[in-house]
């Protein structure tokens, strides 16, 4: 239960309910299980097509019967699904755009939004690259401390499990261009490879009407390197 209204029900079927017209019952829904069986989608709202905004939320389920647990993942944001999409995404428009690894298979742990760093996040992390299923991570995602030199405990976290596992770590630079301070943690660890914000001529005039001089550019609000402490990034 959520307060007084009734959320979400479970069999020994892996099936879940989920009550997404709040009405307190279960018998207008769908059963739903775990995204990457069936794909299933779930969807929270009402949408009034009169309106330009769309008043729907999609959601899919995933389940963890070792500690009997469900988790509602809810597609609120775009930044994880646009990186997923340029990364992993295959045939859109109608097969005429794939992305950089078409297809290939993601495992997806949501870091949550002003909350920091937080423990749950950092076992995610090593929970996943120590996964023999997962080749790389990717994280959307980092801290502006007041350092910024590499030494943060996440930073140091990360550079501890490239060394150990063989495995690249991917995280943003983040969304500052203050100079040395730019990079952001963990992607002013030494082990971790930070990803800025690239832009090509043909996306500045579609996107903000200006063409560019050169072909490939990184965007104007990215962070650069070097890091703090000089490292190349």
């Amino acid at each position: 239960r959520d307060g007084s209204r009734l959320f979400v029900a479970c069999a020994n079927t892996n099936a879940v309910w989920v009550d997404t017209n709040q009405n307190l019952s279960f018998a207008d829904e769908k059963p739903l299980t775990d995204y990457r069986v069936r794909h299933d989608i779930g969807v929270f709202g009402k949408d009034d097509p009169k309106t330009a905004l769309r008043e729907t939320v999609g959601f899919t389920i995933q389940t963890d019967p070792i500690h009997k647990l469900i988790f509602i993942v809810a597609g609120y944001a775009t930044h994880g699904t646009g990186v997923s999409g340029a990364t992993f995404g295959a045939n859109f428009f109608g097969g005429k755009l794939n992305g950089v690894a078409p297809g290939a298979q993601i495992i997806s742990l949501p870091a949550g939004r002003g909350t920091g760093v937080t423990g749950s996040f950092l076992e995610a992390v090593i929970i996943a690259i120590k996964d023999p299923r997962v080749d790389l991570v990717s994280m959307q995602f980092g801290n502006f401390l007041h350092q910024n030199d590499g030494r943060s405990t996440f930073a140091l976290i990360c550079n501890r499990l490239v060394n150990k596992y063989g495995k690249p770590i991917f995280a943003g630079a983040g969304n500052g261009n203050d100079a040395l301070n730019g990079i952001i943690s963990p992607g002013d660890a030494k082990e971790v490879i930070a990803v800025g914000s690239y832009l090509s001529r043909e996306t500045s005039l579609v996107n903000y009407g200006a063409k560019l001089r050169d072909y490939d550019n990184m965007n104007g609000y990215t962070s650069r390197g070097p890091a703090k402490d000089g490292a190349l990034k």
